[in-house]
């Protein structure tokens, strides 16, 4: 081999060592950290497509659109039955009605002016239990007046209804304390308060669905308000020939906690009770329940 061959090799030689040299240095980390690169996309994309993939519960994007478009609808259409159940106007039983005379003589007057008035007008008996005072016992002096007289003025609506149904006689009223209505989902919205009042009558098989009605008439069928919530209807028969029942109904009026606050009426959520009058609602006396 001449010298020039030699001179050649070592020159090629060398040039393989640079490369060597180079590529470790420069050219190898950067395709480990390309394949770095890769993974890490490739993982991400992995996590990605978990995120993204369906399951048997997922909607494509216009069916899940339509079904929040019909609950959308439906909220709407029960914030519009809320608002027919909320009392509207308290006309003389509230406070601003007082005037300068002494509250608990001005609840004692339209307490017995109510009870005059369903004597005379129409044919519903008051038993003899609640025939002075309508049942107040001693929530007449205990409770404010002002909560009195929104039970007074859910009384006289009841007692509309008692006589549009035919109702034969009102037994007995209770006065729970009221109660802080959980708002629906979705429905951002006043809070609702519910002034209860339980009631036992004594009323004909035939009159009880007009009862029902005229308690709380479908506002799609009937102009005007929605004066209660029926929670608890419970019915006795204590004699199956005279076709007459006795039942126990649990009544909620609606009102929106800034109107009882313009009474001064404020119910704290925290301390609120729904009333559970079913528990022996008839005493231990014989019948058949319903």
């Amino acid at each position: 081999m001449g010298k020039t061959e030699k001179k050649l090799l070592v020159i090629a030689v060398g040039l393989v060592v640079a490369w060597g040299v180079l590529y470790s240095m420069f050219v190898s980390p950067l395709w480990a950290s390309r394949e770095e690169a890769l993974s890490a996309a490739e993982q991400k994309l992995e996590r990605l497509k978990k995120l993204t993939k369906g399951s048997a519960d997922t909607w494509e994007v216009p069916t899940a659109n339509a079904t929040l478009d019909l609950e959308a609808a439906a909220l709407k259409e029960m914030l519009a039955e809320l608002q027919t159940l909320q009392v509207k106007d308290l006309g003389p039983y509230k406070l601003t009605s007082v005037g300068d005379r002494d509250p608990n003589t001005y609840f004692a007057r339209l307490r017995r002016e109510l009870i005059e008035n369903v004597r005379k007008e129409s044919s519903v008996a008051i038993g003899p239990a609640i025939a002075s005072d309508l049942g107040y016992r001693d929530k007449a002096t205990s409770d404010p007046v002002a909560l009195n007289l929104i039970r007074l003025f859910a009384l006289e609506r009841f007692f509309e209804a008692a006589k549009a149904a035919h109702v034969e006689e009102v037994t007995s009223f209770q006065y729970p304390e009221p109660a802080v209505l959980p708002r629906p989902e979705g429905l951002e919205i006043e809070k609702l308060i519910q002034v209860p009042i339980v009631v036992r009558l004594r009323l004909t098989e035939s009159a009880l669905g007009p009862l029902l009605y005229h308690l709380a008439p479908n506002p799609r069928h009937k102009q005007g308000d929605r004066y209660f919530c029926i929670r608890s209807l419970q019915t006795i028969v204590k004699d199956e020939k005279s076709g007459v029942l006795e039942a126990s109904l649990n009544l909620g009026s609606l009102f929106t906690e800034s109107q009882l606050a313009e009474q001064g009426i404020v119910v704290k959520e925290e301390r609120s009770r729904l009333y559970r009058p079913f528990q022996q609602p008839f005493g231990g006396g014989g019948g058949t329940r319903h």
